[in-house]
């Protein structure tokens, strides 16, 4: 049976991994987590905010991405701030690749 979508376009590639930790000055070694979706109360990213505070101590050099967008931007850019996180935290908008 044929794929709807060409899946080569989203198999895995070092390459391109590689090129986006570059790009977002990301270690190859740091371990790198992701959330993806609006940035509302719905979605609790302040309760991720904490636990990534707390996961830091388990896994040493890391990231946390954010992807998306939404109206509690400031304020997760503040508790951020607050958790002194802001160097840890990769802030990205809607991205259409």
């Amino acid at each position: 049976m044929r794929n709807a979508i060409p899946v080569s376009d989203y198999s895995y590639s070092l390459d391109k991994r590689n090129a986006w930790r570059r790009a977002h000055g990301v270690d190859g070694n740091e371990v790198v987590f992701l959330n993806v979706g609006r940035w509302t109360k719905q979605k609790n990213q302040i309760f991720i905010l904490r636990l990534y505070k707390e996961l830091q101590s388990t896994f040493g050099l890391s990231r946390l991405v954010f992807a998306g967008d939404g109206e509690l931007k400031d304020k997760l850019v503040r508790v951020a701030r607050e958790l002194h996180l802001e160097k840890n935290i990769i802030w990205l908008s809607n991205e259409h690749d």
